[in-house]
C-alpha cells in the first residue's frame, strides 16, 4: 500500500500513515509533496514505518518553510521543476507550490 499527499494533505497523509501503522497496515511507500514543516511527527513516522519515504520539496516553494520554528527531521528530496507552461491564474509567489510543478518534477525523477 502507498500513501501520499500535497500541501496540507501531505501532513494529513503522514498522520494517517502513522495511525494506520498502529492498526497493522504495512506501507510500501509514503510520499509527500510540498509539505509544511510537520515537527517531530515526521521523524516519528519515518522511524516507525520502515517504508520507502520521499518528502519532495521544491526549494522555491514557500509553504515548505512554514512554520519555520518546527524541525523537518525526515530527509528531503529536493526537486526542481520548471514553472507551468500552461495558462494558469496568477499565483504569484505560490506558483512554485502548484501541484503540477511536483508532477513535472516526479516525471523528471522517473517515478
Amino acid at each position: 500500500m502507498a500513501c501520499t499527499g500535497h500541501s496540507k494533505g501531505a501532513g494529513e497523509a503522514l498522520i494517517f500513515a502513522a495511525l494506520a501503522k498502529t492498526k497493522g497496515i504495512t506501507w510500501e511507500r509514503v510520499s509527500t509533496f510540498g509539505t509544511p514543516h510537520p515537527g517531530y511527527l515526521n521523524g516519528l513516522v519515518t522511524a516507525q514505518m520502515g517504508a520507502d519515504y520521499r518528502d519532495m520539496v521544491n526549494p522555491a516553494d514557500p509553504i515548505c518553510e512554514v512554520p519555520f520554528y518546527l524541525p523537518r527531521p525526515r530527509p528531503i528530496t529536493k526537486v526542481m521543476a520548471p514553472l507551468p507552461l500552461w495558462n494558469v491564474p496568477d499565483y504569484g509567489l505560490m506558483i512554485a507550490h502548484h501541484i503540477q510543478n511536483y508532477v513535472a518534477a516526479l516525471k523528471q525523477l522517473g517515478g
